[in-house]
């Protein structure tokens, strides 16, 4: 062997061992299974264990936020407990949202007593399957599963007693500014009225944009947008709550067999559109005083909506501000009994377009258009 090419091989064997020190101390320090999570150019690529994929999930969000990565999980079932991300600025995705299924481990321990009133963290985890706090990033093509009767060892808000056993969230975006858009992503829980659940279902919220609760919540700014999405057995599809500064966009969802299809309250200085869903609830569409918080200088659109088989298709009961500007257009409403659009008395200036509705309004000043229209003004 020739000194150039002994040379040559040195520096390989040296390059190479380099890099492995360097692998392996990075899987030290992550946790990550190197059988099941790796690294392919800008994309941390997840597999299934078969058991708990806790750790490897966790650490391969880690590892994506500290080296600005995707995470990508592929085809199959993943078990966990509740993953934190913080500052995430990238893509989390599947292989589709009925090919990759993200699945709750039974029984996860959360703060036992007014948990949501702190951020989540390792010392006061959250009953909510996937926290993302800030960020700016995507999530797309997969599905998440809350199953049985009891996703947790218990927890409870507000006094309420007993104990919940039920899952709070499946996707939270919290904080208090992020950018979240979830296209083409499922979300279900299990319905079982005997198990004691608050509303009926295992899982209370689908998806949450909020800002962080507490006697006086801090709010959220930013955007979140939720399109070609499905949402089923679950007691609320897209929650909103304390936001400030805040564009939501949901449209082409499909909410079946929920309690709700969006719900929420105190927004200032922020817009809200609801449109083109197909929603199979309770009630469709429900925004309400939070903490004695109205809603001010908001832009409400509710439009060219499916509702079916409600009780309420579209409840206003905030106090609205001086600078509301609120349009309901061009819904279709499909129930033999319920009631299709329900104006509270803190409500003024709210314009109602469509034909052959059932109208309750107790407010000021607002104007509803449409042939064949049954309205109450008590």
């Amino acid at each position: 062997m020739n000194t150039k090419v002994k040379l040559l091989f040195c520096l390989l064997a040296l390059l190479f061992a380099a890099g492995a020190i360097s692998h392996v101390a990075a899987e030290g320090a992550s946790g990550c299974d190197p059988a099941y999570v790796m690294q392919d150019g800008d994309v941390m690529i997840v597999r299934p264990t078969g058991v708990d994929d806790t750790v490897n999930i966790q650490c391969a969000f880690d590892t994506a936020v500290s080296a600005n990565l995707n995470v990508h999980f592929t085809s199959g079932t993943f078990y966990t407990a509740q993953i934190l991300v913080e500052n995430f600025m990238g893509e989390f995705t599947g292989n589709g949202k009925y090919a990759t299924r993200i699945e709750n481990l039974p029984n996860l321990y959360v703060t036992p007593e007014d948990v949501i009133f702190e951020p989540p963290s390792a010392e006061n985890p959250w009953p909510t399957l996937f926290a993302f706090v800030d960020g700016d990033f995507r999530i797309a093509d997969l599905g998440v599963s809350i199953v049985g009767d009891e996703p947790t060892a218990g927890w409870t808000i507000f006094g309420i007693d007993p104990p919940l056993k039920e899952m709070a969230g499946g996707i939270y975006v919290l904080g208090t500014e992020a950018h979240a858009l979830l296209e083409r992503v499922r979300i279900t829980g299990e319905a079982n009225p005997d198990a004691g659940f608050l509303y009926g279902y295992n899982l209370i919220n689908a998806t949450y944009f909020e800002g962080y609760f507490g006697e006086q919540p801090t709010p959220i700014s930013g955007s979140f947008a939720v399109y070609d999405s499905v949402f089923r057995s679950v007691a609320s599809g897209t929650s909103l709550d304390a936001l400030s500064g805040a564009e939501v966009i949901a449209s082409r969802n499909r909410y079946l067999d929920t309690f709700y299809g969006a719900a929420g309250g105190g927004y200032v200085d922020s817009s809200i559109t609801f449109s083109r869903n197909y929603v199979d609830a309770k009630i469709g569409v429900e925004f309400y005083d939070l903490f004695g918080a109205g809603v001010d200088n908001l832009t409400l659109v509710v439009a060219n909506n499916r509702f079916h088989g409600f009780d309420t298709a579209v409840g206003l009961y905030a106090t609205f501000g001086d600078n509301m500007h609120c349009l309901l257009l061009d819904n279709q409403f499909q129930s033999k009994d319920g009631l299709d659009v329900f104006l509270g008395a803190a409500t003024s200036d709210c314009f109602v377009v469509g034909d052959r509705m059932d109208v309750i309004d107790l407010g000021t000043d607002n104007v509803i258009i449409g042939r064949g229209n049954t309205i109450s003004y008590e």
